[in-house]
Protein backbone atom coordinates (compact mmCIF):
# COMPACT_ATOMS: atom_id res chain seq x y z
CA UNK A 1 0.00 0.00 0.00
CA UNK A 2 1.16 3.50 -0.69
CA UNK A 3 1.45 6.36 1.77
CA UNK A 4 -1.63 8.09 0.43
CA UNK A 5 -3.72 4.92 0.77
CA UNK A 6 -2.67 4.57 4.41
CA UNK A 7 -3.58 8.20 5.11
CA UNK A 8 -6.95 7.82 3.39
CA UNK A 9 -7.73 4.63 5.33
CA UNK A 10 -6.77 6.31 8.62
CA UNK A 11 -9.06 9.24 7.94
CA UNK A 12 -11.91 6.89 7.04
CA UNK A 13 -11.48 4.95 10.31
CA UNK A 14 -11.48 8.17 12.35
CA UNK A 15 -14.59 9.38 10.54
CA UNK A 16 -16.44 6.10 11.17
CA UNK A 17 -15.51 6.25 14.87
CA UNK A 18 -16.85 9.83 15.14
CA UNK A 19 -19.99 8.84 13.24
CA UNK A 20 -20.55 5.93 15.67
CA UNK A 21 -20.29 8.27 18.64
CA UNK A 22 -22.75 10.76 17.08
CA UNK A 23 -25.29 8.01 16.35
CA UNK A 24 -24.94 6.69 19.89
CA UNK A 25 -25.47 10.20 21.33
CA UNK A 26 -28.56 10.65 19.14
CA UNK A 27 -30.03 7.31 20.22
CA UNK A 28 -29.30 8.12 23.86
CA UNK A 29 -31.12 11.44 23.47
CA UNK A 30 -34.14 9.73 21.89
CA UNK A 31 -34.53 6.93 24.36
CA UNK A 32 -32.15 6.06 27.15
CA UNK A 33 -33.57 2.55 27.54
CA UNK A 34 -32.25 1.65 24.10
CA UNK A 35 -28.77 2.64 25.11
CA UNK A 36 -28.60 1.50 28.78
CA UNK A 37 -26.86 -1.72 27.93
CA UNK A 38 -24.43 0.04 25.68
CA UNK A 39 -23.78 2.70 28.32
CA UNK A 40 -22.98 0.03 30.91
CA UNK A 41 -20.57 -1.68 28.54
CA UNK A 42 -19.11 1.73 27.72
CA UNK A 43 -18.28 2.32 31.38
CA UNK A 44 -16.56 -1.03 31.61
CA UNK A 45 -14.61 -0.30 28.49
CA UNK A 46 -13.12 3.01 29.65
CA UNK A 47 -9.77 1.25 29.60
CA UNK A 48 -10.42 0.51 25.96
CA UNK A 49 -10.90 4.25 25.30
CA UNK A 50 -7.50 4.96 26.81
CA UNK A 51 -6.04 2.35 24.48
CA UNK A 52 -7.91 3.92 21.55
CA UNK A 53 -6.51 7.33 22.47
CA UNK A 54 -3.01 5.84 22.38
CA UNK A 55 -3.77 4.26 19.00
CA UNK A 56 -5.02 7.60 17.69
CA UNK A 57 -1.84 9.33 18.86
CA UNK A 58 0.19 6.60 17.21
CA UNK A 59 -1.76 7.07 13.95
CA UNK A 60 -1.20 10.83 14.12
CA UNK A 61 2.53 10.22 14.51
CA UNK A 62 2.50 7.90 11.50
CA UNK A 63 0.59 10.49 9.48
CA UNK A 64 3.15 13.17 10.41
CA UNK A 65 5.98 10.84 9.39
CA UNK A 66 4.28 10.08 6.08
CA UNK A 67 3.72 13.79 5.44
CA UNK A 68 7.46 14.36 5.93
CA UNK A 69 8.23 11.50 3.54
CA UNK A 70 5.85 12.95 0.95
CA UNK A 71 7.56 16.35 1.24
CA UNK A 72 10.98 14.70 0.73
CA UNK A 73 9.70 12.80 -2.30
CA UNK A 74 8.28 15.99 -3.78
CA UNK A 75 11.67 17.71 -3.40
CA UNK A 76 13.36 14.75 -5.08
CA UNK A 77 10.80 14.83 -7.88
CA UNK A 78 11.48 18.53 -8.50
CA UNK A 79 15.22 17.80 -8.63
CA UNK A 80 14.68 14.95 -11.09
CA UNK A 81 12.51 17.15 -13.30
CA UNK A 82 15.17 19.87 -13.42
CA UNK A 83 17.80 17.25 -14.30
CA UNK A 84 15.51 15.94 -17.03
CA UNK A 85 15.16 19.44 -18.47
CA UNK A 86 18.96 19.83 -18.48
CA UNK A 87 19.34 16.50 -20.28
CA UNK A 88 16.77 17.51 -22.90
CA UNK A 89 18.71 20.72 -23.54
CA UNK A 90 21.96 18.78 -23.83
CA UNK A 91 20.34 16.33 -26.27
CA UNK A 92 19.09 19.24 -28.40
CA UNK A 93 22.61 20.71 -28.47
CA UNK A 94 24.06 17.33 -29.44
CA UNK A 95 21.49 17.04 -32.25
CA UNK A 96 22.49 20.47 -33.56
CA UNK A 97 26.15 19.48 -33.41
CA UNK A 98 25.39 16.24 -35.22
CA UNK A 99 23.58 18.19 -37.93
CA UNK A 100 26.58 20.54 -38.22
CA UNK A 101 28.92 17.56 -38.55
CA UNK A 102 26.75 16.12 -41.31
CA UNK A 103 26.85 19.44 -43.16
CA UNK A 104 30.63 19.62 -42.75
CA UNK A 105 31.06 16.05 -44.04
CA UNK A 106 29.02 16.90 -47.12
CA UNK A 107 31.12 20.04 -47.69
CA UNK A 108 34.37 18.05 -47.35
CA UNK A 109 33.04 15.44 -49.78
CA UNK A 110 32.18 18.16 -52.30
CA UNK A 111 35.63 19.72 -51.87
CA UNK A 112 37.28 16.34 -52.41
CA UNK A 113 35.21 15.77 -55.53
CA UNK A 114 36.09 19.26 -56.75
CA UNK A 115 39.80 18.64 -56.08
CA UNK A 116 39.64 15.32 -57.90
CA UNK A 117 38.02 17.00 -60.88
CA UNK A 118 40.62 19.80 -60.78
CA UNK A 119 43.51 17.35 -60.55
CA UNK A 120 42.06 15.34 -63.44
CA UNK A 121 41.89 18.48 -65.58
CA UNK A 122 45.38 19.60 -64.45
CA UNK A 123 46.83 16.27 -65.63
CA UNK A 124 46.10 17.32 -69.21
CA UNK A 125 47.72 20.72 -68.52
CA UNK A 126 50.57 20.12 -66.04
CA UNK A 127 51.24 22.92 -63.58
CA UNK A 128 54.83 23.72 -62.52
CA UNK A 129 55.54 22.77 -58.91
CA UNK A 130 57.89 24.33 -56.35
CA UNK A 131 60.27 22.05 -54.45
CA UNK A 132 61.57 22.57 -50.90
CA UNK A 133 64.48 24.80 -52.12
CA UNK A 134 62.10 27.17 -53.87
CA UNK A 135 63.21 26.19 -57.37
CA UNK A 136 60.53 25.60 -59.95
CA UNK A 137 60.23 22.13 -61.39
CA UNK A 138 58.61 21.99 -64.80
CA UNK A 139 56.15 19.26 -65.76
CA UNK A 140 57.50 16.39 -67.83
CA UNK A 141 54.89 16.38 -70.58
CA UNK A 142 54.94 19.04 -73.32
CA UNK A 143 52.19 21.58 -73.13
CA UNK A 144 51.28 24.93 -74.54
CA UNK A 145 51.40 28.03 -72.34
CA UNK A 146 48.55 30.05 -73.79
CA UNK A 147 49.42 33.20 -71.85
CA UNK A 148 52.78 33.75 -73.64
CA UNK A 149 52.29 31.57 -76.73
CA UNK A 150 55.55 29.75 -75.99
CA UNK A 151 55.95 26.01 -76.33
CA UNK A 152 57.14 24.42 -73.15
CA UNK A 153 58.88 21.04 -73.28
CA UNK A 154 60.85 19.29 -70.62
CA UNK A 155 60.83 22.40 -68.47
CA UNK A 156 62.30 24.90 -70.94
CA UNK A 157 60.92 27.74 -73.05
CA UNK A 158 61.42 28.07 -76.78
CA UNK A 159 64.11 30.68 -76.37
CA UNK A 160 65.99 28.34 -74.03
CA UNK A 161 65.68 25.54 -76.55
CA UNK A 162 67.05 27.87 -79.24
CA UNK A 163 69.99 28.71 -76.98
CA UNK A 164 70.68 25.02 -76.49
CA UNK A 165 70.68 24.48 -80.30
CA UNK A 166 73.06 27.39 -80.70
CA UNK A 167 75.43 25.81 -78.22
CA UNK A 168 75.52 22.57 -80.19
Amino acid sequence: TSNTEIIVNSVIVLFVMDLDEWIFAALKACNEKWTEHAAESEDSSSDTKVEKGGAIDEMKDKIALQDAQIADQQKELRLLRSQQEELVLQMDEMKRQSDDITILREAVKQLQESQAATSASSESFPIPQCDANGSVTAPTAESVDTSSDKVVGNGGTMSEVGDENALR
